[in-house]
């Protein structure tokens, strides 16, 4: 259907901005004095963690809706296991079951990190260590988003993007 097309085209096209967005670190760098660029880099790169969320979301929200003929839960795919459920629900199939054990784990970690940053400003609180299983952070610590990380997250999304589409 078009809405399947249009959905699946503008999830791949934010992942490619997304991987855009990621990269310009460099030319920032050469652009820009050292605390300007650090300041714009991440800024980019954090954007691109939540907006790499927000993209699956979206797509998710338009094939749950052509497979149910109603509408998800607001925000229900900005949640892991809420989406799974939701999917599951919808086309009998979890996302753990299209992807392998590791590709979840790393996702459920980059949508704790997207959380983090969309409402405690990136500071880890007891929630993100416990719900996360990422050790590497003391509570009281601020996330610091590598661009390695966000295009790692934009592959494993795309690949659970991919097998909603299948």
């Amino acid at each position: 259907s078009c809405g399947h097309n249009s959905a699946s085209h503008t999830f791949q096209q934010t992942l490619a901005s997304i991987r855009t967005a990621a990269g310009l670190g460099e030319t920032l760098r050469k652009t820009l004095g050292p605390d300007e660029a650090e300041v714009m880099t991440r800024i980019l790169l954090e954007k691109a963690v939540q907006d790499t969320v927000m993209s699956f979301q979206r797509l998710a929200e338009q094939l749950y809706e052509e497979r149910t003929g109603v509408s998800a839960r607001r925000n229900a795919f900005q949640n892991l296991d809420a989406g799974s459920q939701l999917w599951t629900d919808a086309a009998g199939t979890s996302f753990e079951q299209l992807l392998d054990a590791s590709t979840v784990e790393r996702l459920k970690l980059f949508y704790q990190q997207r959380h983090l940053l969309a409402h405690q400003q990136g500071i880890v609180d007891a929630d993100y260590v416990s719900r996360s299983g990422d050790a590497t952070y003391a509570i009281g610590q601020r996330l610091i988003i590598k661009e390695s990380a966000v295009l790692e997250f934009a592959t494993l999304i795309e690949q659970l993007g991919l097998a909603l589409l299948d």
